[in-house]
């Protein structure tokens, strides 16, 4: 799952680079906010000049020390290693300090030695002296210590830039630096992860829909159009979220987690420990509440996109809805959908809702504990209280990207379950495959060949029963019998949308399962029951089967079609917008629409099913004389139940529940008295007139 997500991003490498940089930075400029907050609470408490790396806690390099100078330290220990110091001598001496009007910043209480660092107040320049002035009141007071060498000198004046400004005025200045510094690079982020998301998205999108457009038409048989249409709208758009913010925010809040434990262990170790034992801790719950909320992601997926199918469905079919006064009945049906979406919905709500409270509570728990060891090494001047507000600003800091850490995981899991159904859809293979090696069929002669086919809807019973029928080049073939005989099943097997389980299907005596679909395809028309049409013009709509048409050629086809008069009588002619599947048309200019389409295309075979059974005697009549035009020198099947249009066909097949019983000319089948001339007859006697007309 993940790898084939990541897959989608590898195009991207550079960007993502940068993208990462830059995430990096932003996380490390956010953690310096706290510390600048830091910096200002000590500098509130104590007259501070100057700003330096030193003031944040970060050590330099002995050299650069020299230059900016920074705390002092002093090392005080007995003079005999034996004896130990005692409390009451300790105390004396940090009271020596104190009275020496030095600022002491951190006491380390050793078993054998007091490790002092410490600030010399202004005016004094030479700090072994002072440490010697120091040893001195020391000694007065009965203790011997002795002083070790002093490892860094230390100045209260100025560190850093701006030596002459007290801190406490440089601080508000650069937390506005740092803000704007961290705007440039917050656009860049947002800029770059919006780019690569649209265009990963974009791929996707487009890789989802060319593969639907490969698929079989029993793929679509099967499956809801709502709920593939849910699929390429509602399941890439969790899959865009995933990309554009949690993808980002999955990593700028680690590193800032990240940043932020490194700056602690900067300013103590020992607390930095206990909060990487912590938060291990938080994120057990964060793992189990996880699985929870993917499994719940795949059913709010799943009733989105029920709600997706029920909507198109009803919507598709409003005249019918409307005709049958069933409004209410598909109101209340969309209502429990809703509901049932909603109550799912709560139920991923109810754990979200739970979850980042547990959290917090952890977080808390941790925070206290962190205050409660902290304030006591403060306590007994183990810490500087500065180095303790700026831990605590930190881990404040640091929470803020855990709580938004849980909160994302609720949303990831949704996008996961979606990018789940989304690959399911792109690991649906064809039932009709392209060969390996096709044969690219020159221009057919027409003619065609059943041998033994047998077919099935993937399951008993057959609808076709081992058929065999020959075909001549140029020749009608009229397929007739009862509904469910068969017929469009014979000729959906033309054009490869079906396979049969067995036989063969010839054209010009070669096995259409080893040719190139597209050059098999490109030679058939096919004008069905519905024609239906795409939302454009009626010049885009005849020239769909042969884009490069150019309107003279157009024109001359929608004449044969017995279209172009009607075409000029509408308001715009051949550039009048039709609405969606055709509506604004009617059913006979929709017909003699997609004859014209099959006109333009100029196919060898052609396949009429049920041309014309849907219409008036009007249109029934210009729609038969512009199939007589098409169907001049092609191949031609024709599925029809009115009998009297396929009397002049040069063959009649009759079907039965899925076999052969008759085939011949239309004199010869009723000289046979048998199913067909049964079928003549019923229609005969229902079209004659009666005696009273």
């Amino acid at each position: 799952m993940y790898r084939r997500l990541f897959q989608y991003i590898k195009p991207f490498k550079t960007r993502v680079a940068a993208l990462l940089i830059i995430m990096l930075v932003l996380s490390a400029l956010t953690v310096a906010e706290p510390a600048t907050l830091g910096l200002l609470t000590d500098a509130l408490f104590y007259p501070r000049y100057g700003i330096s790396l030193q003031s944040f806690g970060i050590e330099l390099p002995d050299a650069i020390k020299q230059e900016s100078g920074v705390d002092g330290q002093a090392i005080i220990a007995p003079i005999e290693d034996t004896k130990l110091l005692s409390a009451k001598e300790k105390q004396v001496i940090l009271k020596v300090f104190k009275d020496s009007r030095v600022e002491i910043e951190q006491v380390i209480d050793g078993d054998s030695k007091l490790n002092i660092s410490y600030r010399l107040p202004e005016g004094l320049d030479n700090d072994v002296k002072f440490l010697e002035e120091i040893s001195r009141q020391i000694a007065e007071q009965g203790i011997k210590v002795k002083l070790a060498k002093v490892v860094e000198p230390s100045t209260h004046m100025g560190q850093g830039i701006l030596k002459q400004v007290p801190t406490i005025f440089i601080i508000p200045i650069l937390l506005i630096l740092l803000q704007f510094i961290r705007g440039i690079f917050m656009y860049a982020q947002y800029y770059l992860a919006t780019s690569m998301s649209q265009k990963v998205i974009m791929r996707l999108r487009n890789e989802l829909y060319a593969h639907l457009q490969r698929l079989s038409i029993g793929f679509f048989e099967d499956k809801s159009t709502g709920q593939l249409m849910s699929r390429v709208t509602n399941d890439v758009g969790m899959i865009q979220n995933l990309f554009s913010n949690i993808l980002v925010e999955l990593i700028v809040e680690p590193f800032i987690i990240i940043w932020g434990i490194i700056y602690c262990y900067l300013l103590n170790p020992y607390l930095s420990t206990f909060l990487l034992i912590v938060i291990p801790l938080i994120m057990l719950p964060i793992n189990k509440f996880s699985k929870k909320m993917r499994k719940i992601g795949k059913e709010v997926q799943q009733k989105t996109g029920e709600i997706t199918a029920h909507l198109q469905e009803t919507l598709s079919a409003i005249r019918v809805v409307k005709a049958f006064a069933m409004e209410q009945y598909e109101i209340k049906r969309f209502g429990e959908r809703n509901r049932e979406n909603y109550r799912i919905y709560m139920n991923g709500a109810r754990l979200q809702g739970l979850l980042t409270p547990t959290i917090e509570l952890f977080a808390v728990t941790a925070l206290c504990l962190l205050v409660l060891i902290g304030g006591r090494a403060v306590h007994y001047n183990q810490m500087n209280p500065k180095d303790l507000i700026t831990f605590v600003l930190i881990i404040g800091y640091i929470s803020n990207p855990v709580k938004r850490i849980t909160k994302l995981i609720g949303q990831i899991q949704h996008s996961l379950a979606a990018a789940e159904r989304i690959f399911s859809l792109l690991d649906e293979q064809p039932s009709v495959q392209e060969p390996s090696d096709p044969i690219i069929l020159p221009k057919l002669n027409g003619e065609i060949e059943f041998k033994n086919v047998c077919f099935n809807y993937g399951q008993p019973p057959d609808v076709l029963k081992d058929i065999n029928l020959r075909v001549e080049p140029g020749q009608i073939i009229a397929l007739v019998g009862p509904s469910g005989a068969g017929k469009s099943s014979l000729v959906n097997l033309l054009p490869r949308f079906y396979d049969p389980y067995h036989g063969e299907v010839l054209v010009d005596g070669i096995n259409i399962k080893e040719v190139d679909l597209v050059s098999l395809r490109s030679q058939m028309g096919i004008v069905p029951q519905e024609s239906i049409l795409f939302r454009g013009t009626i010049s885009d709509n005849i020239a769909y089967g042969r884009l490069d048409a150019d309107p003279e050629a157009i024109e001359q086809a929608a004449k044969a079609a017995n279209a172009h008069q009607f075409i000029l009588d509408l308001p715009d002619g051949y550039q009048t917008m039709v609405g969606e599947r055709g509506v604004t048309l009617s059913g006979g200019q929709r017909q003699r629409i997609a004859i014209a389409r099959a006109l333009l295309r100029d196919p060898r075979i052609l396949i009429l099913d049920e041309a014309t059974s849907a219409l008036d005697t009007t249109s029934e009549v210009l729609v038969q004389e512009a199939l007589e035009r098409l169907m001049q020198n092609r191949t031609t099947f024709v599925i029809a139940h009115r009998l009297s249009t396929i009397q002049k066909a040069d063959l009649i097949v009759v079907l039965d529940k899925g076999e052969i019983v008759e085939s011949g000319t239309h004199e010869q089948l009723l000289q046979k008295h048998g199913l067909y001339a049964k079928l003549y007859r019923q229609q005969f006697r229902k079209n004659a007139p009666s005696d009273e007309d």
